[in-house]
C-alpha cells in the first residue's frame, strides 16, 4: 500500500503574491511597470472585494434586561454590520420529578415539576409547540443608528448575541477562495499596466511600433468580470447587514 501524504496550500503572503503578479506579466524577461506601491494599493482593493462579500463574522455578548427592547453596542463590535442576532431557545419540558425548581423563559411563561396531573402536563407541551412556532416566525430585530432593538419585549434578563461582519486579512483567506485571490490581482495588475504600456512604444522602433498594453487592458477587463462572477459563486448565502 503506497503511503498518501496530504499537501496543505501555504497561506498567502504579499511578496509572493507580488512575484507571482510580476512573473504572469513577464518579469524578469520583461520589465513589469508595477511598483510596490501601486501593489498594495491593488493588493488592498483585493482584500476590501472579498471582504464585502464574504467577510470574517466575529461574535459578541452583551446582557439584556426585562422590559428593556434597545440597546446601544460597541462601536468596536459593529464592523460593516450585524447580520444575526440570537435569543436564547426555550427549553423543552424536563422530565417528571427531575426539575430542580420553578423554571422561567424569557418571555414571561413560568412552570414548575411535578405535574399534579395529566392536563398541566398537556398544557405545557401545548404552550411550548405553539410558543416555539410563534417565536421562531416571528421574533424580530433591527439595528438602527447604533441602536440594537428586540421584539418582542423580554420579561426576563438574559444573554444577547449578535454576529457582525469583519473585514479580512490575508491570513484569514481561506484555502479554497486563495486562487480566486490571485486571479483577481492578476487581473487588475494586467489593467493597471496595460493602461502604462498604451502610453509607450518600443524605444528605436522606425515605425511607432507599441506595447502590448491594449491587449494586457482587454485581457485584464475580461479577467476581472470573470472573477467577479467567480466570487458572486463562491458567496454563501450571509443574512443581509443591517447597518
Amino acid at each position: 500500500m503506497s503511503d498518501f501524504t496530504q499537501t496543505v496550500q501555504p497561506a498567502l503572503d504579499d511578496k509572493q503574491l507580488f512575484d507571482y503578479v510580476r512573473t504572469l506579466l513577464g518579469w524578469p524577461i520583461i520589465e513589469v511597470e508595477l511598483t510596490e506601491t501601486q501593489f498594495k494599493l491593488l493588493f488592498q482593493q483585493a482584500i476590501d472585494k472579498y471582504s464585502r462579500l464574504i467577510p470574517k463574522l466575529r461574535w459578541f455578548s452583551i446582557p439584556a434586561f426585562a422590559g428593556i427592547q434597545e440597546y446601544e453596542l460597541p462601536r468596536d463590535t459593529i464592523g460593516y454590520g450585524v447580520t444575526e442576532v440570537l435569543i436564547p431557545r426555550l427549553d423543552p419540558i424536563a422530565p417528571l420529578l427531575l426539575s430542580s425548581g420553578p423554571r422561567l423563559d424569557i418571555f414571561g411563561y413560568r412552570y414548575s415539576y411535578p405535574y399534579r396531573d395529566i392536563n398541566e402536563l398537556f398544557i405545557d407541551q401545548f404552550y411550548f409547540k405553539e410558543a416555539s412556532r410563534i417565536l421562531s416566525a416571528e421574533f424580530d430585530w433591527e439595528y438602527i443608528d447604533g441602536a440594537l432593538r428586540i421584539y418582542p419585549k423580554p420579561d426576563e434578563p438574559f444573554p444577547l448575541t449578535y454576529a457582525s461582519a469583519f473585514p479580512r486579512d490575508i491570513q484569514s483567506i481561506p484555502t479554497d477562495d486563495q486562487d480566486w485571490f490571485r486571479d483577481y490581482l492578476l487581473a487588475q495588475a494586467k489593467l493597471i499596466v496595460g493602461h502604462i504600456r498604451r502610453k509607450f512604444s518600443i524605444p528605436g522602433a522606425q515605425t511607432g511600433q507599441q506595447l502590448d498594453g491594449r491587449e494586457l487592458v482587454q485581457e485584464g477587463t475580461i479577467a476581472l468580470a470573470a472573477a467577479e462572477q467567480d466570487l458572486l459563486r463562491r458567496t454563501p448565502p450571509f443574512p443581509l447587514y443591517r447597518t
